[in-house]
């Protein structure tokens, strides 16, 4: 699967955006195409383990907030791993 291209983080509410989902989310990198796609792809690979808890090596989505609700679902299982 091929990840979106970032989109340029021009102004200063998108980078302030991007801050504080990167601080909230430090396993991800967050990215979002210029089609306004939503990607994040865990910084370390999960082990095999974590894959079979359901813990996901990318996430994309439409929107910021589908993203950041299946970042929260990620963040539970790896607490439970």
């Amino acid at each position: 699967m091929t990840i979106p291209s970032p989109q340029p983080r021009t102004t200063t509410t998108t980078h302030s955006v991007f801050a504080a989902l990167e601080h909230t989310f430090p396993a991800w990198e967050i990215n979002v195409s210029r089609h306004g796609m939503w990607s994040a792809v865990r910084v370390q690979e999960p082990t095999p383990q974590q894959l079979a808890a359901g813990l996901l090596p990318h996430i994309v989505r439409r929107s910021r907030d589908d993203l950041v609700a299946t970042l929260i679902e990620q963040l539970l299982i790896a607490q439970g791993c």
